[in-house]
C-alpha cells in the first residue's frame, strides 16, 4: 500500500531535508548542536541544513533553485517546484559526488558486487532491492563504478520525493 500511495501523491522534498537525507546517507551529518551559521555550499559545512547562513540581502544559489521562500517576506511561502536547474544540481553537483563517493566508500569492502549493490540499496534507500534492481545494478557495474551507481540512486524519485 505504500508503493500506491507513493504513486498517487508524491511531492518533492525541501531541500533542507534532502541536503541533510544526503549528509545522513553518506555518513558524513554533523550532528553537533548550535554554532555560527556557515555558507550551505562550502565543502566543510556538514551541519544540518538549519544551521545555514541565510542572507536577505543575497539569496544562497542552492536555496534559491530548490523554492527557499523570499526571507524578506514575514510569512514566506515555498511552491514546490521542479525545474531542470534542479536535476542539473543532481547531476554536476560536487556535493551530490561527495556523498555518493562517502556511500560507496562505505560498501566497497563487501565480498562482492551482488553484496556491495544490496549495501547501496539498504544505505540509501532503506530497503532491500529486488531481483530486477539488482540485475540492473550488475550491469550498469560491468561500465560504470560504484560511486556513479550510488549516485544514481541518491538522485532516484525514491530518494527525492516524500511518499
Amino acid at each position: 500500500t505504500n508503493a500506491l500511495l507513493w504513486r498517487m501523491n508524491p511531492r518533492r522534498m525541501d531541500i533542507e531535508a534532502y541536503r541533510d537525507t544526503l549528509l545522513r546517507r553518506s555518513g558524513r551529518l554533523d550532528l553537533k548542536m548550535y554554532g555560527p551559521s556557515q555558507e550551505l555550499q562550502e565543502a566543510e559545512n556538514l551541519k544540518r541544513t538549519v544551521y545555514g547562513r541565510v542572507s536577505r540581502s543575497r539569496i544562497n544559489a542552492l536555496l534559491k533553485t530548490y523554492d527557499f521562500p523570499d526571507p524578506m517576506q514575514p510569512a514566506g511561502v515555498r511552491d514546490l517546484t521542479i525545474t531542470p536547474l534542479q536535476q542539473l544540481f543532481v547531476l554536476n553537483s560536487s556535493f551530490i559526488r561527495e556523498s555518493a563517493l562517502a556511500v560507496a566508500k562505505s560498501v566497497a569492502d563487501s565480498p562482492d558486487p551482488n553484496a556491495q549493490v544490496m549495501g547501496l540499496y539498504q544505505r540509501i534507500l532503506g530497503r532491500m532491492p529486488t531481483a530486477n534492481e539488482i540485475d540492473l545494478a550488475l550491469t550498469y557495474l560491468k561500465k560504470g563504478t560504484l560511486e556513479q551507481y550510488a549516485q544514481v540512486l541518491l538522485s532516484s524519485n525514491e530518494e527525492i520525493f516524500w511518499p
